[in-house]
């Protein structure tokens, strides 16, 4: 039936789970649960690509535990478009099925930012279906609700996943606002942690329960998070402050964690390694609180603006320009910019067009930008820089690099609104 589905030339054999077994092809070869199985290069926004060396038991342990935690019966089918040189490409879309011998629907990525609601009718026609999301897909899929072919229906989706980025309470509520009168559901739509150093998920949600928001207070303002689930068994979580010790629920801290699916270390960066890997702890840099054995994700340490005491997320900064019309949704940069006169930060925003505009418009876009981060954030930029379309550099998964683009903003390395011919 496999082979029947797939046409891959005569030189290629397709191998079902059953020619496996009995008096089939040999079975695998065995294998050192201690040796690396693969290095998970790191893609993220902020930094130098680092190679995580992950052995076969560190994924082994992650497959079985992550299975459990989303509580696989076998009756499932992934559905995906992600690239498998991305973490959640990889475990989740890839090797979690076909260890797990689930149908994997898999779609070009090219293909689904041309017609993104693909993914949505894959989905609606495969078996209790389980697809993985970076945040601002949740955000695109919203924009282009109207494309959903009219008949389809998706009560049937078992998961929508969202993964890799800070989760946002305003995609999920732009997704139940766009696809509600099609059957989607608050249960349907699900969160995960998950980081290359411990192979992929570190917490998830309750699949068929709608996600639990918390409002946090967070640097003196009241802020809504969503929370990521609970520890799957493979990893443990805490939240620690700057000492290293454990916080409390609901106190803010670097989150850090441990367990069989911890990596063995950043390939030939010793230094690099000891200092992340402690005690067998992993600190993630990433900013979160715990409550009630829930961990809701505030931001990155490394993506953290201080603005004359104030702290900023670049994220935040980053989403509240999307409602600025004439600007690129999701192609922006925000990060801070050392003032040696004040001792504080400078915030700087990087934002392309959706199409090149000449002079006057990209100072009205300027202003645009300033007045709605005064009125959001209570926040006005330094600078903001209005740049053509596909100026700003991104990494291997599609993000934008904010420590590349930040390094060509301060060498002034940067082509703007101002082509050639003006």
């Amino acid at each position: 039936e496999a082979a029947a589905l797939l046409s891959v030339g005569d030189d290629v054999a397709i191998l079902t789970i059953d020619d496996l077994t009995g008096d089939g092809p040999e079975a695998p070869a065995a294998y050192d649960p201690e040796g690396v199985c693969l290095l998970q290069h790191s893609s993220g926004t902020t930094g130098l690509k680092k190679g995580v060396q992950l052995s076969y038991g560190a994924v082994m342990a992650q497959l079985d535990a992550y299975a459990a935690a989303l509580e696989l019966d076998g009756s499932e089918t992934v559905v995906s478009w992600l690239p498998v040189y991305h973490d959640m490409g990889l475990i989740a879309c890839t090797l979690l099925p076909t260890v797990k011998g689930l149908p994997l629907v898999s779609m070009d990525p090219f293909e689904w930012l041309v017609q993104p609601t693909s993914v949505l009718e894959e989905a609606a026609k495969a078996e209790r279906s389980l697809a993985w999301l970076p945040n601002f897909a949740f955000n695109h899929l919203a924009r282009h609700a109207r494309r959903l072919r009219a008949d389809t229906r998706l009560e049937g989706v078992r998961a929508l996943i969202d993964c890799s980025e800070p989760c946002r309470l305003e995609s999920f509520d732009a997704m139940l606002a766009a696809y509600g009168d099609r059957g989607l559901t608050a249960g349907q739509l699900q969160t995960c942690y998950a980081t290359a150093e411990t192979v992929f998920a570190a917490t998830q949600s309750r699949i068929g329960e709608p996600v639990r928001r918390l409002t946090a207070v967070i640097d003196g303002g009241e802020k809504t998070l969503l929370s990521c689930g609970r520890t799957v068994e493979a990893v443990q979580v805490e939240v620690r402050g700057p000492d290293g010790r454990a916080l409390p629920d609901g106190r803010i801290g670097e989150i850090h964690m441990s367990g069989p699916s911890l990596f063995d270390g950043y390939f030939r960066q010793p230094a690099l390694s000891a200092e992340r890997l402690k005690d067998g702890w992993y600190g993630s840099r990433d900013l979160g609180l715990m409550d009630g054995g829930e961990l809701f994700v505030c931001g990155r340490l490394e993506d953290l603006i201080i603005v004359a005491g104030r702290n900023l997320y670049s994220h935040d900064i980053e989403a509240a320009l999307g409602a600025i019309e004439g600007l690129k949704p999701g192609r922006a940069a925000a990060f801070g910019v050392a003032n040696e006169g004040s001792g504080t930060e400078d915030l700087v925003v990087l934002a392309e067009t959706i199409s090149p505009v000449g002079a006057d418009e990209a100072a009205k876009l300027a202003e645009a930008v300033r007045n709605g981060l005064s009125q959001t954030l209570l926040v006005t930029p330094r600078d903001v820089v209005v740049l053509d379309p596909d100026t700003l550099i991104k990494t291997t998964s599609g993000k934008t690099s904010r420590d590349e683009n930040r390094r060509r903003y301060l060498a002034g390395d940067l082509r703007t609104w101002r082509r050639d011919d003006e």
